[in-house]
């Protein structure tokens, strides 16, 4: 969905997450999110309000990175250890299979 569209639609443009299923296993959308940028905040579960916005897409109103299960990044430089203590972080470390 469009920007405008999702204007129109929920009054608010959520934060776009991927969500996995049986057909689209957590390393997928791990892989596939590195495609777009080279941090992943991975989640167990979300707040709502949700919305579904596609078969693997989901947006929220709010998403509070501190809830995070893991974070993978491709970027050695990145310092999530100290902004984020106590979550996993994976570098260059992707699951074939999922934890």
């Amino acid at each position: 969905m469009d920007r405008l569209h999702l204007l129109q639609q929920f009054g608010l443009e959520p934060v776009h997450l991927l969500e996995d299923d049986e057909s689209y296993p957590p390393e997928r959308c791990i892989r596939e999110c590195l495609a777009f940028g080279d941090t992943v905040f991975a989640f167990e579960r979300l707040c709502l309000p949700m919305w579904q916005l596609s078969s693997h897409e989901v947006g929220v109103e709010v998403l509070d990175l501190r809830a995070c299960a893991y974070i993978f990044t491709t970027r050695h430089e990145a310092k999530v250890e100290d902004l984020f203590p106590g979550i996993p972080c994976l570098r260059n470390h992707f699951p074939v299979k999922f934890f």
